[in-house]
């Protein structure tokens, strides 16, 4: 199974945390665009450890660019991987390149979520909000206040991403979710 992982055209939603944790199929080969996995039962290549793997960076001649999407596409799949520190680390080498990528602050601001360090994480989904308000950016910032039991809040970002995305189904049933959770079961039903 080959499951890309370029931001612009990867798929998000692979979870290289479950493949990887996984005794029927074996990671043998992994860079910031692709992750390959192949039946353990079919190889006798050595599995690569999704834990401690580092990807390898383009040279310091390489083109800022290479670069910096080295690093936002690293980052993302460190933070797949949950690899908090590794992921913050590239974020933020990131940033520094250049911080009016919306996607940098989405991926900071998840990073900030799962540290726990809330106030942060509203900053950065904000930040990310200012450079582009997509529904994604809008859901995400709906999740971190729910986790931070802020249903009212939540409300008011889910329906920002309704507003974008109005036929999502994670956006209406999010809404709905806060609604009953903020005690206005009656907005759940609308």
């Amino acid at each position: 199974v080959m499951i890309l992982l370029e931001r612009f055209v990867g798929y998000r939603g692979a979870s290289l945390y479950k493949f990887c944790n996984s005794d029927r199929v074996r990671l043998v080969y992994l860079d910031e665009t692709a992750a390959v996995f192949v039946l353990a039962s079919e190889t006798d290549l050595p599995g690569i450890d999704c834990q401690t793997v580092k990807l390898t960076p383009p040279p310091e001649s390489a083109p800022e660019a290479e670069r910096y999407h080295f690093l936002v596409n690293t980052a993302g799949i460190y933070y797949q991987l949950r690899r908090v520190v590794d992921a913050d680390y590239a974020y933020s080498r990131a940033e520094r390149m250049y911080d009016q990528d919306w996607v940098v602050h989405l991926g900071i601001a998840e990073v900030r979520v799962a540290q726990g360090r809330w106030q942060e994480a509203e900053a950065e989904f904000h930040r990310s909000i200012n450079i582009r308000g997509s529904a994604v950016n809008w859901l995400g910032l709906g999740a971190m206040l729910m986790k931070h039991h802020r249903p009212l809040a939540a409300m008011g970002a889910f329906q920002q991403s309704i507003a974008r995305e109005s036929e999502g189904y994670k956006e209406w049933s999010s809404l709905g979710e806060a609604a009953i959770a903020a005690g206005r079961p009656q907005e759940a039903l609308n």
